[in-house]
C-alpha cells in the first residue's frame, strides 16, 4: 500500500489530467494528430524546451544550443531562436492571409492561442476553415522544432 502512495502525488495527478487532457485534444484534431500532440504540449508548459526539462531535472543548463547565451523557452524558440528564421519567415508570410501580426499581436500569441488572439480572431469574424488552416500552420512549425530538437538529442542534427 506505501509503495502507491506516489500515484497521489500532485504531479502524477496532473500528469495523468495533461494526458488525458491531451487524447481529447488529439480526437479533435484527426488530421494531424503529430502536430496536434506536439502544440497541445507546448501550450500545455509540457514541452521539449530546454526550460522545461531544466525544470523537470531531464537536462543540466537552460541555454539555446543554437544561440549559445539565451535561455531556450517557448518564446525563445517561436519569436527569437535564429535556428529556426526560415522557418518563421514561412510561417508569418502564410499567416498573413489571414491575421496581421503587429505591435498588438505576435507570433507566440498566435501559436499558444493566447486570449489576445481570440479577441482578433472575434473582431476579424473569422470562420472556422480559417482558424484551422492557422492552426495548421502552426502545428507544422511547431512539428519543425520538435523535430530538430529530437535529431539534437540523437546527435543527427546538421545544423
Amino acid at each position: 500500500m506505501r509503495e502507491e502512495t506516489w500515484k497521489t502525488t500532485t504531479l502524477f495527478c496532473d500528469m495523468n489530467a495533461v494526458t488525458w487532457k491531451m487524447a481529447e485534444y488529439t480526437k479533435l484534431n484527426p488530421k494531424d494528430v503529430n502536430g496536434a500532440r506536439e502544440l497541445f504540449r507546448l501550450r500545455a508548459g509540457f514541452n521539449c524546451t530546454n526550460l522545461c526539462q531544466f525544470i523537470r531535472h531531464q537536462t543540466k543548463n537552460t541555454i539555446c544550443e543554437h544561440c549559445d547565451w539565451q535561455i531556450q523557452d517557448e518564446k525563445h524558440l517561436i519569436e527569437d531562436c535564429p535556428r529556426f528564421n526560415n522557418e518563421r519567415t514561412k510561417l508569418l508570410m502564410n499567416l498573413k492571409t489571414y491575421i496581421d501580426i503587429d505591435e498588438d499581436l505576435n507570433l507566440m500569441d498566435v501559436v499558444l492561442d493566447s486570449w489576445r488572439y481570440e479577441e482578433k480572431k472575434n473582431k476579424l469574424e473569422l470562420t472556422r476553415s480559417q482558424v484551422d488552416e492557422i492552426d495548421a500552420h502552426a502545428k507544422e512549425f511547431i512539428k519543425i522544432i520538435t523535430k530538430s530538437k529530437k535529431l539534437r538529442r540523437l546527435g543527427r542534427d546538421k545544423t
